[in-house]
């Protein structure tokens, strides 16, 4: 309870004149996850993931985007990872595809 009062007494304290009304954009990131099953490289450096009908490898670093996988007829259901060898499920082909 203290710590709320503490804070109700700052910021009803505040004008609109203290809050920033625009930010500068540092950074835009394409989507990269839309569902399904994730994998992390060993390394720990790379996510491997579903993006609509496409499979997109991540770097956990920056959040972008560095490889996709897959085509448009053929949608890739599932993705799955033994150390660095990428696994995935096609849905119209009904195809197992491995990536190196």
């Amino acid at each position: 309870k203290q710590w709320y009062q503490r804070r109700v007494a700052i910021t009803a304290g505040m004008t609109e004149d203290h809050l920033k009304k625009s930010f500068e954009i540092r950074k835009k990131l394409q989507p990269f996850y839309t569902g399904g099953s994730l994998c992390i490289s060993p390394d720990n450096k790379y996510l491997f993931c579903i993006c609509e009908t496409y499979a997109k490898v991540v770097s956990i670093l920056t959040g972008e985007a560095i490889r996709t996988f897959g085509n448009e007829e053929d949608t890739i259901i599932t993705v799955a990872g033994n150390n660095c060898i990428l696994f995935t499920a096609h849905r119209a082909s009904h195809l197992i595809n491995q990536w190196d």
